[in-house]
């Protein structure tokens, strides 16, 4: 017993990593393949900084120098470093070419140290060191280098310790700070302003900062126009806004930035600027952006300037910017006004997916029908992909191709509607199903409600559908309170009869076989409650009726068990030959396909090969070419359409062109030239009847952001389940049998059944399959790639800090705060003026060494959770 129990847990835990399969974001076969892929880019591995995007490969930070001790004497200096490397990476030592650092050693092994750009590095792996080294000198110079990395720094000078060490840039003063003449106090000014059409107006300052000389506070202003409200107000440098208007900002020496949002509180007509007093500058760089949703407007009145000249900031560059100085004004002209905003869109969109039959992706083929009134353009955001896209008349073959362009960034496609009554059929492809997506589908519109159909193919089980509002077909959505009052009765009839341990069995081939046409669930459970009837009964004629009874449901579950398991046999070695859409046998829905599939099947790129049968009539191959291709000049060879013969099966050849057009081409036009090629897309799976189907359905209003995600167990594991769901039903009738006394020979369950049923399992569930190449493909390694130097998807903003707290004391203060990071991330440090400098961090109460310093900003890399800094 104790053996067949090990097994069952042992299939147990088989199932339960079948189920939570889907949650693994890289397949087996592609992990060892991760450090090849990411050859050159291992630096996107590492933390990312809280405020950045992850977009660019400098958001990354790799090194992590800890705590520098330096202990200094006339002779000499020694130094020790504690250094922690998330990927490969150069680390800076202290000194330079005039003072080399001597016998450095990693750990206790003799260090490389190299000469990078006129600074001693050494190239380390991932890992934590302890880096050791030396100095030596006839006289102490009065600097040494040291990288501006190392955010904290031990210095003893002849036997004292320096509390507060003297750091000018990468230059560390090697005793005790003292008083230089400073620069002389200075201040530059840049404003760059972008004013927003719209309800209400908004207005972006960007004031750059150029400051020299000592530590001070200084009034700027008033910034704002009239007219104009502030709402927000960051940026380097600590600032408030005053109630008369003004900045008051705490300067220090650098270049810095402060950005200030504002909103209008009178209609936006013009726009009249009075420059504040010096060192406000006496003219401004003002960019301008429409709302043509609301209105069509044009700035005019001020001079323009080309905004690269002007320095105008990159995301501004596309905007139209003019020089507005003391006095001048900016006038908003409107031409027209934009239609009616309240007017919203009115979609309902019906889908048909089709899982690859290796699970590799997720064909879609999408009808859009309704109302457009606000919108005149229908986008797909990755990672779908939109490969085609058709407007239908009243008849289905009357459709008219569409352009796919790309939208306002990358991740969008679509196309372009210049009709209010929408009828809308398109195909899409997205290259894995798992992870969340969209319950739009991709479609970035609201829509009405959703109503899709899943196709998976032989083998494959939707398990569930977390976030439709309706998947009524999948395993989990079938379970019903009736199912699970059931399923509990007849595992505690099974333990009473025969053991809590056959209770388990029993309850194990209830819950497998849940979603099985045809499987003896009921039988079995009336045999059991008449056997314990039996038992309670005293000797009489009522016992031997009830015995009998028993005996005679047992006797028809295992004819029904004859059939039902020779079918689960033949359906794990041969998953081709299982009932087609055996969920449509048991909640009908209707598999076939609409009548515009089944007009235009014929006329799809590449489904004949997809097709089991051909069609009844070959394809208007000359047709179609005329309506994707121009007209050539001459008749085409005769490669490119093969003609039917008789009898025979024939491959159809289309050759489609292209042809460059730019956006220029399309302006104005009311429609697309007859003769312009557009994209077909690629074939369209139109099986339907084969493998199972799923109904998925959500009611609107459906926004793009809300997602879902598909729970499906792979074919593989539906094998091992139909075995290990036979093999309980086995034991369990042989238990109820022997609970009968039917034969006094009959072979004990735990040491046969379950070592036949193992080897049954191992025998059927892994047979080896055949692979076509071992080695993944280039665009399975391109996918890869991508998907490991994605941003985390909390970015910009992983990382939050709801509690601060600063205790002073007669040196220093200390700083205590609390920070959630959503994810491996860099958290930025509050900043010290000088003179005061960081003397210590601790990382939820232990010292930590992993800090860096960028741009005169200190950093500690974080793991994901809460955490006090």
């Amino acid at each position: 017993m104790r053996r067949a129990l090990g097994i069952f847990a042992f299939l147990c835990l088989i199932f339960g990593s079948a189920i939570a399969a889907d949650d693994v974001s890289i397949p087996p076969q592609l992990r060892d393949w991760q450090g090849w892929v990411l050859h050159g880019q291992e630096q996107r591995t590492c933390p990312l900084l809280g405020t950045q995007d992850g977009s660019d490969d400098n958001a990354y930070q790799c090194a992590w120098p800890g705590r520098l001790s330096l202990v200094v004497d006339k002779a000499g200096a020694h130094f020790q470093i504690n250094v922690h490397v998330d990927a490969e990476s150069w680390i800076a030592l202290p000194g330079s070419r005039e003072a080399w650092p001597q016998q450095v050693q990693l750990g206790n092994a003799a260090a490389t140290v190299l000469d990078r750009n006129g600074t001693p590095s050494l190239r380390l792996a991932a890992g934590d060191y302890v880096i050791r080294g030396v100095f030596e000198w006839d006289e102490r110079p009065a600097r040494l280098q040291v990288p501006g990395e190392i955010a904290l720094i031990d210095l003893n000078v002849d036997g004292a310790s320096i509390a507060q060490p003297e750091r000018n840039g990468d230059s560390l003063t090697l005793g005790q700070a003292t008083a230089q003449r400073r620069e002389a106090d200075s201040l530059s000014l840049r404003v760059f302003r972008k004013l927003s059409d719209g309800a209400p107006p908004m207005l972006e300052t960007r004031v750059q900062l150029h400051v020299a000389g000592s530590a001070r506070e200084q009034s700027l202003g008033p910034a704002l126009p009239n007219g104009f409200v502030a709402t927000a107000l960051n940026g380097d440098l600590p600032a408030r806004l005053e109630p008369d208007g003004r900045l008051r900002v705490q300067l220090r020496p650098g270049n810095w930035n402060l950005v200030m949002n504002a909103r209008g509180i009178v209609p936006l007509t013009k726009i009249e600027l009075h420059s504040p007093p010096a060192p406000w500058p006496q003219q401004e760089i003002w960019s301008y952006a429409d709302d043509p949703a609301l209105r069509t407007t044009r700035a005019a009145g001020a001079q323009p300037i080309d905004p690269a000249q002007a320095d105008v900031p990159d995301d501004w560059r596309m905007l139209p910017a003019f020089v507005i100085g003391n006095g001048a004004t900016l006038a908003i002209e409107q031409r027209a006004r934009g239609r009616d905003a309240n007017a919203g869109d009115h979609l309902q969109l019906s889908r048909e997916l089709w899982l690859d039959f290796d699970a590799a992706g997720l064909t879609a083929d999408d009808r859009l029908r309704g109302t457009l009134r606000s919108s005149d353009r229908l986008d797909v955001a990755a990672p779908w992909i939109l490969e085609r896209a058709a407007l239908h008349d009243e008849n289905p073959p009357d459709a008219q191709p569409l352009l796919i362009t790309r939208g306002a960034n990358a991740n969008l496609s679509g196309v372009e509607i210049r009709t209010r009554d929408l009828d809308l059929n398109a195909g899409l492809r997205r290259d894995s199903h798992g992870g969340s997506q969209p319950a739009t589908g991709g479609w970035q519109q609201s829509l009405d409600g959703v109503d899709a159909r899943l196709h998976l193919p032989y083998g494959y089980r939707l398990l569930g559908a977390p976030g439709a509002d309706q998947s009524p077909d999948s395993w989990v959505a079938q379970w019903n309170l009736l199912d699970l009052f059931v399923a509990a009765v007849i595992a505690l009839l099974a333990w009473r009869l025969l053991g809590w341990q056959w209770g388990l069995v029993a309850l194990g081939f209830v819950v497998l076989s849940q979603s099985e046409p045809g499987a003896p669930r009921w039988l079995p459970g009336i045999a059991v409650a008449l056997a314990l009837i039996a038992r309670a009964l005293p000797q009489g004629k009522l016992r031997n009726i009830a015995r009998y009874a028993g005996m005679a449901a047992l006797a028809l579950a295992v004819l029904v068990t004859l059939p039902f398991g020779a079918e689960q046999l033949r359906d794990a070695m041969h998953p081709q030959l299982e009932r087609s859409s055996f969920i449509s046998q048991i909640y009908p829905v209707a598999v076939e396909k609409s009548a515009y599939m089944s007009a235009s099947d014929a006329s799809k790129p590449g489904l004949q090969e997809e097709n089991a049968a051909p069609p009844a009539q070959p394809p208007p191959v000359q047709e179609l070419a005329q309506r994707v291709t121009p007209p050539p000049p001459a008749p085409p060879p005769p490669a490119v359409a093969a003609p039917a013969v008789a009898g025979k099966q024939s491959a159809q050849t289309i050759v489609v062109t292209g042809a460059r057009i730019t956006a220029l081409d399309l302006v104005g036009a009311e429609s697309y030239p007859p003769n312009m090629v557009v994209q077909s897309g690629r074939g369209v799976p139109a099986w339907s009847d084969i493998g199972s189907t799923y109904r998925l359905s959500w009611s609107g209003p459906v926004t793009p952001d809300e997602t879902w995600r598909l729970v499906i167990l792979p074919a593989w594991a539906t094998r091992i389940l139909r075995i290990v769901m036979l093999a309980l039903l086995i034991a369990w009738l042989a238990a109820i049998a022997r609970a009968f006394d039917l034969s006094t020979r009959l072979p004990r369950w735990p040491r046969r059944v379950a070592t036949g049923s193992a080897a049954l399992l191992l025998l059927v569930a892994f047979v080896p399959r055949a692979h076509a190449q071992s080695i993944p493909s280039q665009e399975l390694l391109s996918q890869l790639r991508e998907r490991l130097l994605e941003a985390p998807k909390c970015a910009p903003q992983c990382a939050a800090s709801p509690f601060a707290q600063i205790a002073m004391r007669g040196d220093g203060a200390d700083v205590t705060i609390e920070v959630d990071a959503g994810a491996h991330i860099a958290f930025p440090l509050p900043y010290m003026d000088a003179p005061a400098a960081l003397a210590n961090v601790t990382l939820d109460g232990k010292p930590t060494a992993a800090l860096t310093r960028r741009d005169g900003q200190t950093w500690i890399a974080l793991e994901r959770g809460v955490h006090r800094v």
